[in-house]
């Protein structure tokens, strides 16, 4: 898989981004899958198996030693993926052939990539509030800024983990300012008295944007 971006936050978060160019049978290959492991495979689409086996081996990659001698990642009720028998948060997203993954061991973590298109304009009324679609609308680049904002909603949704989120009510951002091929700005999720403050992180390159979230809690 070879490898777009490799962000080493902290200490203690790996970001990274993959062009996948790979088989399935190469996927596999990197992978010591259990037998459920094989049959689940086997429901899926080739596109969400290559999904699932590009996901499972970046996050290898970037846990290096860290990794469990076997990995296994499992997901809640509401689809948010965890390590067995490990404590770091993951997060993992897919966009054509990109995946990229967020490792931590000490911050709550969601990553999003997306490739930009302009259909976007004709949904951002359903995930922005007024106002946040004021502020990607004034700023230097609002197909951009719309990308930078779904997400990042998209990561404080992963972050939370427990479904049933109203994006335009539970998850508010603040401006993004000028936009540039890197950056970073700040939003919270709001939802039955629970506060999480987040940063997000974006970086723009090959027509993908790449937006990932960090608490600050």
């Amino acid at each position: 898989m070879p490898l777009t971006t490799k962000i080493h936050h902290d200490a203690e978060t790996y970001v990274g981004l993959w062009t996948v160019t790979e088989t399935q049978e190469q996927l596999k290959k990197n992978l010591d899958l259990s037998e459920s492991e094989e049959k689940t495979l086997l429901n899926f689409s080739q596109k969400k198996a290559m999904e699932w086996l590009a996901g499972r081996n970046l996050i290898k990659s970037l846990m290096h030693d860290d990794v469990p001698h076997k990995l296994a990642i499992i997901k809640n009720a509401s689809g948010k993926p965890y390590i067995e028998h490990s404590d770091a948060c993951v997060s993992i997203s897919h966009s054509h052939e990109k995946v990229a993954t967020i490792v931590s061991s000490n911050h709550l973590v969601g990553i999003d990539i997306q490739r930009i298109s302009p259909k976007i304009d004709k949904i951002a009324h359903k995930f922005l509030s007024p106002k946040e679609l004021h502020q990607a609308e004034s700023s230097s680049s609002p197909l951009l800024a719309k990308h930078m904002y779904w997400g990042a909603k998209e990561c404080a949704f992963k972050c939370y983990g427990l479904g049933s989120v109203i994006f335009i009510d539970h998850i508010l951002l603040d401006p993004i300012g000028n936009i540039s091929e890197k950056g970073r700005f700040t939003g919270k999720f709001m939802k039955n008295g629970l506060l999480l403050q987040f940063v997000f992180f974006y970086s723009i390159q090959d027509n993908y944007v790449l937006v990932y979230a960090l608490s600050t809690q």
